[in-house]
């Protein structure tokens, strides 16, 4: 909508760096854009209360609604939320996720053919 952006990479890199408590944030959310995987200790279960050991300490409240496959099937629904982030890597976008079933959050460059969700910023 007018007047709020989809995030960037870099700033859910500080959304995850500002909830990460542990001495190595900047080693486990690097601003780069080589690192993926899952990263971190418990910063997913700070982003929501439906990850493992959650707790939303951040009021992110990201839900787990799942996601939308290419062939237009919807798969993960109560497992897993991935969050579109603004930022290009050649014909891919970052992106970012949380699982039920992890404390931790996952990045990396995905097909935009995938429907996930986005969390918008006011400008």
């Amino acid at each position: 909508p007018s007047g709020w952006h989809i995030p960037t990479h870099a700033e859910f890199t500080t959304l995850e760096r500002t909830v990460c408590t542990s001495t190595t944030c900047a080693a486990d959310f690097p601003y780069e854009t080589i690192t993926t995987g899952w990263r971190g200790t418990n910063e997913g279960s700070k982003l929501s209360t439906l990850t493992s050991g959650g707790n939303n300490s951040s009021g992110f409240t990201a839900l787990i609604p799942g996601f939308r496959n290419p062939n237009g099937t919807f798969y993960g629904r109560g497992e897993n939320a991935m969050f579109w982030s603004s930022s290009v890597n050649d014909s891919l976008a970052w992106r970012r996720s949380v699982n039920s079933g992890e404390a931790t959050v996952y990045r990396d460059s995905y097909s935009w053919a995938f429907g996930f969700s986005v969390r918008c910023i006011k400008n």
